[in-house]
């Protein structure tokens, strides 16, 4: 270890702000010398710290490690795979995640190729989890992975071992054109916010008389396996956040049409719209791109407090979403859901009741099913 790094690993617990090892692990690798920000990396793995050592030690690491990441150059990849993506084993799956985000959004797809997927030592040491994830978020990126065998190996090898993310097809499909994507930088992320097409539906004002243009027996159907599905994008807000969300499935006596749809909704049971005064409740058109693009930025993103699941199980979970809210079985496989979600009629839904928190963690949507007797509907806001 040089004397340097002996130093600041020396001096870090005195560090009010480690701010200044920042600027020096970025002007070194600036200058042309990664090593000193992997050396430093591996000297801290190397001091075999816990949770309850000073925080700076795992700040410091992480920054070399991220600086290293997003350096374009099939070294410094081999460099930041090699090294662990986390100190601490409970945040490992979260880590793999993460680090395959960075890499995919930051380094030229051919040295990713050559250096995490063609075999050798890099490969054979880089994380089976960050592969998983940097497969999918190659696909993502628009990378064509089908016309490479070390990447359709890899996939073959998750389907075999049954991965979660085996079942997410291997080249980008229609729907999932021109998703939001994260940049990073050495000091953060930038992040595209989800696009909504269609224009907004007329819809009668405050003062039109309550009750819907013609009669619909609704029935709620209690299908848990759908509910739980369409729920999958936003579940991480009510489970690790401060969150609600709202997944239901109704069905109708009678075909519904686009005109017939503002008189469901005022009439839908939904605890998300309960006290909306009657014409208030927005609603936009909303292609299937627009509601799977909404899916994924939800679940990929987080909510206020809850961790982002990042590209590839962001991937996964609105692919669920979307299996759910056009109503089929768990585990179609998601090119027929793709399909599928064209033929539906989808809208964004918003309004302003006690149930939305208003804040900046809020969305609904609602989709009728081809057959024109079923609507799904999920909606969720979050706080910090």
């Amino acid at each position: 270890m040089n004397s340097e790094i002996t130093r600041i690993l020396d001096s870090l617990p005195g560090h009010v702000n480690v701010t200044d090892v920042y600027d020096e692990i970025e002007r070194r690798v600036a200058a042309g010398d990664p090593d000193f920000a992997h050396d430093l990396a591996l000297a801290i793995v190397g001091l075999g710290f816990t949770e309850t050592e000073p925080w700076q030690y795992e700040t410091v690491f992480s920054y070399a490690l991220r600086t290293l990441a997003i350096t374009p150059g099939r070294a410094n990849i081999e460099r930041t795979v090699r090294l662990p993506g986390t100190r601490f084993p409970k945040a490992e799956r979260r880590a793999a995640r993460f680090w395959a985000s960075v890499l995919a959004s930051e380094q030229p797809v051919g040295d990713l190729l050559a250096a995490v997927f063609a075999p050798g030592k890099t490969a054979a040491a880089a994380p089976y989890e960050m592969r998983a994830c940097l497969l999918h978020e190659l696909v993502l990126r628009g990378v064509d992975v089908s016309g490479h065998p070390e990447t359709q190996a890899f996939a073959a090898a998750l389907r075999s071992g049954n991965h979660p993310l085996a079942a997410l097809p291997t080249r980008l499909l229609e729907n999932e054109e021109n998703v939001g994507l994260p940049r990073y930088s050495a000091r953060g992320a930038s992040h595209g916010l989800p696009f909504h097409s269609g224009a907004e539906l007329p819809h009668p004002s405050a003062r039109t008389p309550p009750g819907p243009s013609r009669a619909f027996g609704l029935a709620e159907i209690g299908d848990r396996a759908q509910t739980e599905a369409i729920a999958t994008a936003a579940n991480d807000w009510q489970e690790h956040s401060n969150g609600k969300v709202e997944a239901r499935v109704f069905a109708s006596d009678v075909p519904l049409d686009r005109a017939d749809l503002r008189g469901v909704i005022d009439a839908l049971p939904l605890e998300c719209l309960a006290g909306a005064r009657h014409g208030t409740v927005r609603m936009s058109a909303s292609t299937a791109e627009g509601a799977w693009r909404m899916l994924f930025s939800v679940a990929s993103r987080g909510g206020a407090y809850s961790r982002s699941r990042y590209g590839a199980y962001g991937r996964l979970a609105a692919w669920h979403s979307m299996t759910g809210l056009v109503g089929a079985p768990v585990g179609t496989e998601f090119e027929q859901i793709d399909a599928s979600a064209r033929t539906c009629t989808g809208y964004d839904l918003g309004t302003e009741t006690d149930w939305f928190y208003d804040v900046a963690w809020d969305f609904g949507i609602l989709a009728l099913r081809p057959d024109q007797h079923h609507v799904a509907v999920l909606a969720a806001t979050d706080t910090d």
